[in-house]
């Protein structure tokens, strides 16, 4: 608390509940220690000089409770964290992954550099036991580049979940009035069959995801998707979502999606 008052040799006294405050005797003055108990307590300083007195309005303290959310659970046994981009081009090439286990991103971004390259993901799980590719519970994993989950004859790559990413490209280069980029990367492709992606960042890229007709039962769910595609001289490219299929159904549900130089959506 502080107050302000003119005049010579002031002197101060502040009160909680009427009641002098024993040492509160400058022009603020703070709780050593708030509890919920404080809650709703009425405030007051008495200013005098040797004219005299004036006694303030009441300031009334609300004091809020923090919940402090609990630590995120360890990774189970099996379990495996990635901290640094070889660790994660290990794991990418799906050796030693096991079906059933998880793979935590801890903090960072995980660059190809630039001009930007791109990663691709032969880690494939089973029905019974697909693996999940995730960002540690509380913290927030970039990945740069372009970004393939599968091979393109869909042998690889299934059975997988993508939840709580960042994908983006960080390399700047021209997206107007050209008829080939030079940034951002492609789009997340998916190659490989019953692949989700769930609750993903996805921005500043030549488009945000492509999924093919060789990926059949795809979800994509809960993924926001912004500042896609490119303009050239006559009309904007990359599209925030571009799928096809061959007859096997994909789901794309409670997307958000926009500001991009194509369509948000597009179906073929």
């Amino acid at each position: 608390f502080s107050v302000q008052a003119a005049g010579g040799t002031l002197s101060y006294q502040w009160r909680k509940g009427g009641v002098n405050i024993s040492g509160a005797v400058n022009s603020t003055y703070t709780i050593p220690t708030a509890t919920l108990a404080d809650n709703g307590s009425s405030f007051s300083v008495i200013v005098s000089n040797p004219n005299g007195s004036v006694t303030s309005g009441n300031a009334i303290l609300t004091v809020q409770s923090v919940i402090t959310p609990p630590p995120p659970p360890p990774p189970n046994k099996g379990d495996k964290e990635v901290k640094t981009i070889s660790e994660l081009q290990s794991v990418l090439s799906g050796k030693n992954i096991l079906p059933g286990e998880t793979i935590y991103l801890r903090a960072g971004t995980y660059t190809t550099g630039c001009p930007a390259g791109s990663w691709t993901s032969l880690i494939t799980g089973t029905q019974a036991a697909p693996i999940t590719i995730r960002s540690y519970p509380g913290e927030r994993a970039m990945i740069d580049g372009g970004f393939s989950i599968g091979n393109q004859d869909g042998t690889t790559g299934g059975w997988t979940i993508w939840r709580d990413l960042e994908f983006t490209s960080l390399c700047n280069g021209n997206r107007f009035g050209v008829d080939t980029p030079t940034s951002p990367s492609h789009e997340i492709d998916v190659l490989a069959q019953n692949v989700k992606l769930i609750n993903n960042i996805i921005h500043d890229r030549r488009e945000g995801i492509g999924v093919w007709a060789v990926a059949a039962q795809a979800e994509i769910y809960g993924n926001l998707i912004y500042n896609f595609g490119y303009e050239d001289a006559n009309r904007g490219h990359g599209h925030g979502i571009y799928t096809q299929n061959n007859g096997e159904a994909h789901k794309f549900i409670d997307n958000i999606i926009g500001n991009g130089f194509g369509e948000n959506f597009n179906i073929y």
